[in-house]
């Protein structure tokens, strides 16, 4: 690396099998400072003067590309950045169990496409494993329990990246969507209607099941309470377990047989 085009220590990541390295190349962006004057200080007559980093709409940002390296031949390969040409920001490098590929979520500027990426570990190959787009904004924000103004981002891997669990509000409304993690293409919607799914608790590989706070699924309720549920993979099985008009805060036991 250089000056102009550096590697970052924090986004170093091994792959399973310690054969490989990834890491992201930035090339920094315009660090624009913005000026204030204090022109009435309480504990001063004269004014002060003071700064900050602040990017304005327009000016370059750090770019970070993923570079591959193979230590048995001391081979480093360039991703191609065809996929995601004009990051807002590119997310954490995940390698796959196997150590076959790895993941990260590129956003692009101006917050209308939003992708899970997979880069293949052996010919630095990348494609889409979700593509999601909006003429409007996309809400990447992660969601948590409990947060009415939580985001609109879940993904899941299931068996290593064979299937993905994502969420998504192209149909208006903040909703499960299961992904096929091969071909990029969308299984199955697993939640759908007038409601929001608010936040995934847990997913259950081998029962194929998820749970998850929703809000305004109920009639002549209080549509900002959350409340939780549990449905299959496929969409089926949609099952309530809070009832009252009310705020619920649930603990689950580890085999969520119990709460």
């Amino acid at each position: 690396g250089s000056e102009g085009n550096y590697y970052t220590l924090r986004t170093l990541a091994w792959s399973p099998d310690s054969k490989k390295l990834v890491a992201y190349h930035t090339r920094p962006g315009y660090d624009r400072e913005v000026h204030y004057i204090e022109s009435s200080p309480v504990d001063q007559l004269q004014p002060k003067h003071t700064t900050i980093s602040y990017r304005k709409p327009g000016d370059t940002v750090d770019i970070d590309t993923p570079v591959l390296f193979t230590l048995a031949d001391k081979k480093a390969m360039v991703v191609d950045r065809a996929l995601f040409p004009n990051p807002y920001s590119n997310g954490r490098i995940e390698w796959r169990k196997d150590s076959r590929a790895f993941t990260f979520e590129y956003n692009q500027r101006g917050h209308q496409a939003y992708r899970v990426i997979e880069v293949d570990a052996s010919t630095a190959k990348a494609r889409a494993v979700i593509d999601e787009t909006s003429n409007a904004f996309i809400d990447y924000r992660r969601t948590s329990p409990g947060l009415s103004d939580s985001g609109r981002t879940e993904r899941f891997d299931i068996a290593d990246g064979k299937e993905v669990i994502w969420m998504s509000e192209r149909d208006g409304w903040a909703h499960l969507y299961l992904y096929d993690g091969v071909t990029g293409q969308v299984k199955q919607q697993i939640t759908k209607g007038n409601w929001a799914v608010h936040h995934v608790e847990k997913v259950d590989e081998a029962k194929r099941q998820i749970i998850f706070t929703a809000n305004g699924m109920e009639a002549n309720q209080d549509p900002y309470f959350l409340h939780w549920y549990r449905i299959n993979f496929d969409g089926t099985g949609l099952t309530r377990f809070t009832t009252s008009n009310a705020m619920h805060s649930v603990t689950w036991s580890p085999d969520a047989n119990y709460y």
